[in-house]
């Protein structure tokens, strides 16, 4: 999991659907992230890498890598996807101010 947060910031919103729009490219749209009924949204980022903290249903936290390719159904994806644990994203949240 992720040691060091000291590098992330909040997402600006007008920054958050660009963000998404390639999370969606990458991981494709049988991720778990994107069933039916969820609500995702971008918001951190990891300014030392292209992690970006994914919030789910305002519970679940993930940090994907984006890649900056177009290969959501392709096997051979590299697109990281890594749940945060409960207490880890109640630090991150807190941190950020979310």
């Amino acid at each position: 999991m992720i040691s060091n947060w000291s590098s992330w910031e909040i997402v600006p919103r007008e920054h958050q659907a660009g963000l998404l729009s390639q999370l969606r490219k990458e991981l494709g749209a049988e991720h778990s992230l994107f069933r039916k009924g969820s609500e995702v949204q971008i918001y951190a980022r990891d300014t030392a890498s292209d992690d970006v903290l994914v919030i789910k249903n305002n519970n679940l936290g993930w940090v994907v890598h984006l890649t900056w390719s177009d290969c959501g159904d392709d096997p051979d994806n590299f697109t990281a996807a890594e749940l945060v644990p409960e207490l880890e994203l109640a630090f991150l949240t807190e941190k950020l101010s979310i």
